[in-house]
């Protein structure tokens, strides 16, 4: 009878821990991170003149922050005009590249003449779901990149001779006949001989040839006492129509 009652107490024992160790809770929803924060961009060169060069875009150090305390390791970041057209853009650059307050452009040519916002969003490794693992885009305020054309007549004001127009902003322009106004001005103190002026403006322009990037034009004999000045139109090429 006493070993039957051992028995028993055992397997009656051994079913309880069993039963004890199988017990377990429905699973929770998987543990959601948060999203890193970032600072808008200030930039504080709002006016940029352009070259042909690389571009620096300098700007206020961005706050960060990531309230899980997983580290912010990497930068997206681009430039942005008004249509929403992006430009230069670098994917998840080393984070210690907003240090030092600039941002070097190389796609320079591009950039010219336009008006621009610099955009960026910070990474971490770590953090569910995987959108928690980048920032919001955050976007900067309005600056330019405009490029200062200087526009030259070169030759010798004699007809017969070749008159060259050239145009320049920090790397040659490419001008079209549309882009440039002439402006004869007669000499006052010697108008006996001269040609009417709608004749010396008609002559010019008919002598005038797209060479190029430059403008050409052999000085019509209409033109004989006549000063001549060239202007850029409203056109894309100048800063005043930044686009």
């Amino acid at each position: 009878m006493k070993k039957s009652m051992i028995t028993i107490g055992l397997l009656m024992g051994g079913f309880t821990a069993t039963a004890a160790w199988a017990i377990e809770s429905v699973a929770t929803a998987p543990v959601l991170g948060h999203q890193p924060t970032v600072t808008a961009p200030v930039v504080n060169t709002p006016d940029i003149l352009w070259a042909p060069a690389p571009i620096e875009v300098k700007f206020d150090a961005p706050t960060l922050e990531d309230q899980d305390d997983d580290a912010i390791t990497k930068v997206t970041y681009w430039l942005e005009d008004a249509s929403g057209t992006k430009y230069a853009k670098v994917d998840e650059a080393d984070i210690s590249e907003l240090d030092d307050g600039v941002i070097t452009f190389s796609n320079f040519t591009e950039l010219k003449n336009k008006q621009l916002n610099l955009v960026w969003q910070v990474h971490t490794q770590y953090g569910y779901p995987s959108t928690t693992l980048v920032s919001n885009e955050m976007t900067s305020n309005n600056f330019t990149v405009g490029a200062k054309t200087a526009l030259t007549i070169s030759g010798t004001a004699e007809v017969g001779q070749t008159l060259t127009v050239h145009a320049d902003d920090g790397a040659v322009v490419d001008l079209a006949k549309a882009d440039v106004t002439f402006t004869l001005t007669p000499n006052a103190t010697d108008t006996a001989g001269l040609y009417p002026q709608g004749d010396a403006e008609a002559a010019l322009q008919a002598a005038l040839v797209d060479a190029g990037d430059d403008l050409t034009f052999v000085l019509p004999k209409e033109a004989q006492g006549y000063t001549i000045t060239a202007s850029m139109n409203e056109a894309p090429i100048t800063r005043a129509s930044l686009r």
